[in-house]
């Protein structure tokens, strides 16, 4: 199982017999969350269960939309499809793992049009034609004992999904037309909600005191503050674990035009609110509509009077 934490697929799976080579040309198409099962530019075993499983997603789909659409009659012509098509397969591959797969799809959700007697022999069937199989396990489960290293890898692939769900969680909320809500506090302790800004444009930026490149900005953010002081304010984002650095950094690049927020809290923690930004990286930087709508981001350097004389403009 190959996890990935931020784009391409949520999950892939990599099927390997002892001594196969599987190469899988992987890309951010691949990101749909149903991207299980990809074929392999290599990987003769992989892409025969691949296949299996295509083949069988097919035929549930089009289950699925027959049953929204209430044709019994067809729902049940699709079942008895299902079950030859799981029965060919048990009877014909030469690998243990689709044999299995079908005997328990069968025994799960087909036992109206298979009796046990059957399914029985089924498993007497796939024992027979695979007696070798180090993998052999019972249709009705199994008692496998894990590795620590299986343990482990289980593991980092639960935090790295529960990682991707929170990237992109944070991709939505800032993608280009998105609101941003915070309410974070000033200098004084105070909350400075950005919802009480009611001026044509914010400019979120977000820095910290022993960021360079962040502190080389503020004359192109003040330039672009005193062209356009009635419709533009700065909202400024300090990540800074000592808050009276920030405090510092604010008086010696004479920054007592922009609004200032902290982002982090007395135990040295950057904020959700903050985080939700998906700040991987400083300077980050947003400009809102009067809506507080994202409408462009990291505008560094000119980049930021570009905009908001091309958006005067128009």
């Amino acid at each position: 199982k190959i996890a990935f934490a931020k784009e391409g697929p949520a999950k892939l799976a990599a099927l390997a017999l002892p001594g196969d080579t599987v190469e899988l040309n992987v890309g951010y198409k691949d990101e749909n969350p149903t991207t299980i099962y990809k074929k392999a530019t290599k990987g003769a075993f992989h892409n025969t269960y691949t296949q299996f499983h295509l083949i069988q997603a097919m035929h549930w789909n089009k289950k699925h939309k027959l049953n929204e659409e209430h044709k019994k009659d067809s729902v049940v012509l699709k079942d008895k499809e299902l079950v030859s098509f799981y029965q060919n397969h048990i009877e014909q591959t030469k690998h243990p793992l689709i044999a299995r797969r079908g005997a328990v799809m069968l025994k799960v959700f087909f036992s109206d049009y298979i009796d046990k007697d059957a399914l029985q022999a089924i498993e007497e069937h796939i024992s027979k034609t695979f007696p070798d199989d180090p993998r052999s396990l019972p249709v009705y489960g199994s008692n496998r004992t894990q590795t620590e290293r299986g343990i482990r890898a289980a593991k980092r692939i639960t935090e790295i999904e529960r990682e991707r769900k929170d990237y992109k969680r944070r991709k939505r909320i800032n993608a280009t037309g998105s609101t941003i809500n915070l309410h974070l506090n000033g200098i004084d302790g105070e909350p400075i909600p950005l919802s009480s800004l009611t001026n044509k444009y914010t400019y979120i930026d977000v820095w910290a005191s022993w960021c360079k490149p962040c502190r080389m900005q503020f004359p192109h953010i003040k330039q672009a503050l005193s062209k356009y002081s009635e419709d533009l304010k700065v909202y400024a984002i300090s990540i800074d674990y000592n808050h009276d650095l920030w405090k510092e950094a604010i008086k010696k690049d004479s920054l007592q035009s922009f609004i200032h927020v902290i982002g982090t809290n007395n135990n040295r923690r950057i904020l959700k609110e903050v985080e939700d930004l998906g700040v991987e990286r400083i300077p980050k930087s947003f400009l809102l509509d009067k809506n507080h709508r994202i409408i462009a981001k990291d505008l560094h350097d000119g980049r930021l009077i570009e905009v908001l004389d091309s958006l005067t403009t128009k």
